[in-house]
């Protein structure tokens, strides 16, 4: 199962390679609309993608570099306490142009909660507090996810696009591949998600 599903990333990343007209540097911003992919009707109807209401909105940063990609997508917000929190993912993969008109990636890593009070700063994992400036513990405790999308280039400067994001269990602390592999409660967790981004430079 492990060797098939390497395989099919292989066969998607190889031939966008080949056919690829690469823009090689970009920094894009924007607000991507979140949905579990299980709740959505089937087949699809029209006023149940655009209840707004179902969807969470969070804000995403792009950073394109050569065919590696460098993002950072999540949700800030004030607790009730009065402390900057943010829920998100740190990922990282590979990208491509097509063509110069749509942009595929295939991205991996770990989600996080990060929350500032004005006074200290601090990281949780797996519910696991860890020090903001410990990068090595962030990567190696936390599980991580694929996301897998294309965005439409609407000239130089916007891009709407399409994603679905995929938990799994795999942890680099754990060492386990297998658990790259998604079970039954990872797929019920899969969101769906539309962005819409500016290109700053």
């Amino acid at each position: 199962m492990k060797k098939k599903f390497l395989v099919i990333i292989i066969l998607i990343v190889l031939p966008v390679m080949v056919f690829a007209e690469t823009q090689w540097f970009d920094i894009s911003v924007g607000l991507s609309m979140f949905r579990n992919a299980n709740e959505v009707a089937t087949p699809l109807e029209f006023n149940d993608i655009i209840d707004i209401d179902a969807y969470d909105f969070k804000a995403e940063i792009r950073n394109k570099l050569l065919f590696f990609e460098f993002d950072m997508v999540g949700s800030p917000y004030i607790t009730s306490a009065g402390a900057l929190q943010f829920d998100g993912l740190f990922l990282f993969g590979f990208t491509d142009d097509i063509f110069n008109f749509a942009r595929i990636s295939f991205c991996v890593g770990p989600d996080f909660t990060y929350i500032n009070d004005g006074t200290k700063s601090v990281m949780i994992v797996q519910g696991n507090v860890i020090e903001t400036n410990s990068l090595v513990d962030l990567l190696s405790e936390s599980t991580y996810t694929f996301r897998a999308g294309i965005d439409f280039l609407l000239g130089n400067v916007m891009k709407v696009g399409v994603a679905y994001t995929l938990p799994t269990e795999y942890s680099l602390q754990s060492g386990d591949l297998n658990l790259l592999v998604p079970n039954n409660d990872n797929w019920k967790e899969g969101e769906i998600s539309f962005s819409i981004l500016m290109t700053l430079v």
